[in-house]
């Protein structure tokens, strides 16, 4: 292996760089003119050739020898320079060049003992650029530096690709997502369970969500225990007195409003667009449109108890599981309006059937979208007799969105005295509406009424009182309903 910092050292025996003799003639680098003396040997050993341009046959070649009248001539029977054989000796081989060996000399010993090496080119105060070969000492010493360095690089990658930090897991974990996505375009239904926001409602509880958006609902509604239904653009709850009045704003005079019916709502109360957010189509839409650009992070984690890859977006976060077949299991969404919920697409394929069920609880439902009003008159016999006292009652309600007709219940009662005063007697009445109002009529000749108007003498006042309770859905309203959810 070469060193970095010039060329390979020489193989034991190897000549070094062929340059000229410290006693050489200037001047002979390539293209110069020639020396007396013809130059160096072509190659390290070789015969010293002298120069038939300048007169000097070559070996072997009649006049070989030492001619007169050329630069430097030395006498007859002398010598070119120390060493050199005589005229007439034949070929000879110019003696080593300083630096290099001689025959049964050691390296670094010249013909008169051990000589300095002569300037190089490349080193201080020569222009060439070559330059001689380092020692080696320090090869293995870098070759070891650099395998550690290697070693350690290779484990920090090992360590990090385990974490997930490189962009290849969070592309499978990618990869996994729209795969679940995918499977989550054609489900029937979703089920979660979770936290969902909007303006000032927050439930948190499970939820069932059908392929078109419809939904219900079971959990905590603020502080009240509730279930929901939201169906298209009609929404029905079952809560206690306190849900109605306080989310409902509905406080009716009656007490039928006691978690055990259905009634409706006012569709803007439940201001979260189910179909928009939590439809399997619009989750699986979401994903689709997912970009790498849009993911900030992915790391591992789990979620309800399986091995999971939380992708965060700048909207939220989804959960896919890290083995097996991609499902996906939990999304979380930021801003407005705001859900963290834990997502069961196979539990999801009964959405429809259960709320279908939940569907044809609504018969005995009442109307909570507006308290519907009731107005008392009371016939003849009120004012003369002492057995009975018929009553009618005029209701009007706005069933807002309501179709077809619905049933509506009267209660009427009268009091002695004053508005406040004690009860004198009761009567109760039904009957349907399809319109905005209705007259139902009711009569009350029961000890109450007897008792109070045979009694005494004199003139006696009396106040009306009545309470109305108008159906939430009508059987066409059922029927519609049912029969949308027999299509997701």
């Amino acid at each position: 292996m070469a060193d970095h910092e010039g060329p390979a050292a020489n193989n034991p025996g190897e000549q070094g760089p062929d340059t000229a003799p410290a006693w050489a003639a200037p001047n002979q680098g390539p293209g110069a003119p020639q020396a007396p003396y013809g130059g160096n040997p072509q190659y390290p050993g070789a015969p010293y050739q002298q120069n038939p341009q300048q007169g000097y046959p070559a070996p072997g070649q009649q006049g070989y020898g030492p001619q007169q009248g050329y630069p430097g001539q030395q006498p007859q029977g002398g010598v070119p320079f120390p060493g050199a054989p005589g005229p007439g000796s034949g070929p000879y081989t110019p003696p080593p060049f300083p630096g290099q060996p001689g025959p049964g000399q050691q390296p670094g010993a010249g013909p008169y003992g051990p000589q300095p090496p002569f300037q190089q080119p490349g080193q201080p105060g020569f222009g060439g650029g070559y330059q001689a070969p380092p020692k080696k000492g320090n090869g293995l010493l870098i070759g070891l530096l650099a395998g550690g360095g290697v070693l350690l690089v290779l484990i920090v990658v090992v360590v990090l690709l385990a974490s997930g930090v490189f962009s290849g897991s969070s592309e499978s974990a990618s990869k996994r997502l729209q795969d679940a996505g995918k499977t989550l375009s054609t489900a029937k239904g979703v089920k979660y369970n979770g936290q969902l926001s909007s303006l000032d409602a927050t439930l948190s509880g499970g939820f069932e969500v059908t392929s078109q958006g419809r939904a219900a609902f079971n959990g905590s509604w603020s502080s009240s225990q509730v279930q929901v239904l939201s169906l298209d653009d009609k929404v029905f709850a079952k809560g206690d007195s306190s849900f109605w009045k306080d989310q409902g704003d509905f406080d009716p005079s009656g007490d039928y409003a006691d978690n055990t019916k259905w009634g409706r709502m006012s569709s803007y109360k439940m201001n979260f667009d189910f179909k928009q957010y939590l439809s399997p189509a619009s989750i699986a839409k979401t994903i689709a449109d997912i970009s790498s650009y849009d993911i900030k992070s992915t790391v591992k984690t789990t979620a309800g108890g399986v091995s999971a890859q939380k992708i965060t977006t700048y909207n939220g976060s989804f959960y896919v599981s890290a083995s097996g077949t991609p499902k996906l299991l939990r999304v979380e969404r930021t801003g407005y309006p705001s859900y963290a919920l834990d997502v069961d697409v196979a539990g999801g394929a009964t959405a429809a059937s259960d709320i279908k069920a939940k569907v044809g609880e609504l018969k005995d439902s009442f109307d909570g979208s507006s308290e519907p009003s009731a107005t008392v008159t009371g016939a003849d016999n009120c004012r003369h007799s002492a057995t009975a006292c018929t009553t009618t009652a005029h209701v009007f309600a706005a069933r807002t969105g309501a179709t077809g007709s619905v049933g509506v219940s009267v209660h009427v009662w009268l009091t002695s005295g004053t508005s406040t005063g004690p009860k004198i007697d009761s009567c109760d009445t039904t009957g349907t509406i399809s319109s905005s109002s209705v007259d139902l009529t009711c009569t009350m000749s029961s000890s109450g009424w007897k008792n109070w108007a045979g009694s005494g003498s004199g003139t006696k006042w009396f106040y009306y009182h009545a309470t109305a309770e108008v159906g939430g859905a009508s059987d066409s309203d059922i029927s519609a309903m049912q029969t949308a959810l027999d299509s997701d």
